[in-house]
């Protein structure tokens, strides 16, 4: 059985090379500036919410970036993995959100985990598959939303190719090193910051091997819509082409928002 290790993943506040290298991802940077705009379409009054396996907080802190007008909101981030939450607390204290944002260690597959129609609003990206489960999982958010509450779900659905996305962060860090300031000497920064962050790379590559046994499970688009509505769910938005593969062009995830009915 193939697993990623989060606490290798996720390092530490200091040296987290999921930080770093999400950083110059310019495929998850596009995901993660496109979440206010989705958020205030489809849930701009939610006020008790759940980020579901939010790792560092990156998109929990986009999705409060959407809601933090709103009174008494309440976002609840969670995950299995201690070292997520570690990096992710010391984020919110630099922010000074400790009022805003609770975090704390839930397991998304566990229907105890939350209480029964509780949340406006619950998001889980890039963690359905990791799982392994994620029928059940959805079948969970489904019965921890109020009736009209909105789900917001990114998951990869197709074969993550390592080397295409190493290949790409790479260049991508190497441009975003020159901008910065080191010209055409980006070349020794960009080499000493990926061998410094070959961690994640190396997690990576667990990952695509679960993807082949069947521990991290594969879906097609048409399979994921059929368990967000066999869950009970109303599709309001779906899209095949948010994160796409940066050799082919291809989309490898699938992004739904949903509404309990």
């Amino acid at each position: 059985m193939n697993k990623v290790n989060i606490k290798s993943y996720a390092g530490t506040a200091e040296k987290s090379p999921y930080d770093e290298l999400a950083r110059h991802n310019r495929e998850y940077q596009r995901l993660l500036k496109a979440y206010p705009e989705i958020i205030r379409e489809y849930a701009h009054d939610a006020k008790k919410v759940a980020d579901i396996a939010c790792g560092t907080g990156n998109f929990t802190l986009a999705i409060y970036e959407a809601l933090r007008g709103n009174e008494g909101l309440r976002i609840h981030a969670s995950d299995i993995s201690k070292d997520m939450i570690n990096i992710f607390n010391q984020k919110i204290r630099k922010r000074n959100l400790e009022d805003i944002i609770i975090t704390s260690v839930k397991d998304a597959t566990d229907p105890t985990s939350y209480e029964s129609e509780f949340f406006d609003l619950i998001n889980i990206t890039h963690a359905l598959n990791y799982t392994g489960v994620p029928e059940k999982v959805m079948r969970n958010i489904y019965s921890w939303l109020k009736p009209g509450g909105v789900m917001v779900a990114v998951d990869i659905g197709r074969e993550l190719i390592v080397s295409n996305w190493s290949k790409a962060v790479f260049r991508w860090g190497y441009e975003d090193m020159a901008k910065s300031g080191y010209g055409i000497l980006a070349i020794f920064p960009t080499l000493a910051h990926f061998i410094k962050y070959r961690a994640a790379k190396k997690e990576n590559e667990n990952f695509h091997k679960g993807q082949l046994s069947g521990t991290y499970p594969m879906h097609t688009s048409e399979e994921f819509k059929k368990w967000v509505e066999n869950a009970g769910f109303e599709i309001l938005y779906f899209s095949s082409d948010f994160y796409r593969d940066p050799a082919t062009g291809k989309g490898i995830d699938d992004f739904v928002v949903a509404r309990k009915k």
